[in-house]
């Protein structure tokens, strides 16, 4: 597939009225015990950055997928992607997240 995984709390394309990012915990609908949680899908670089130590390969691939999508910048990779249709205008695949 091409979309890419990380599930973990971060922030996510919705802002506050100063224009801050909002922040908050996603999880795995299958093992999430909280309602909602299919209601969100919230992709967080860094949670594949922790897979490195695990799946090697797998990681490697997705961080790439990551790279190609625009998920980083001079800094490193942005907090998020954000696919969750509600958040999005029209025709827009997924937002970025752009905080460290």
């Amino acid at each position: 597939t091409d979309t890419p995984w990380g599930v973990s709390e971060s922030g996510y394309a919705a802002f506050d009225v100063n224009h801050n990012y909002q922040y908050r915990a996603f999880g795995t609908p299958e093992l999430g015990l909280k309602r909602g949680l299919n209601d969100n899908h919230v992709v967080a670089p860094y949670a594949t950055l922790l897979a490195l130590m695990v799946l090697p390969q797998e990681a490697t691939a997705n961080l790439i997928r990551l790279k190609k999508m625009g998920a980083s910048g001079d800094y490193g990779y942005y907090e998020a992607l954000d696919f969750t249709a509600d958040r999005l205008a029209p025709g827009q695949p997924f937002a970025i997240v752009k905080s460290y």
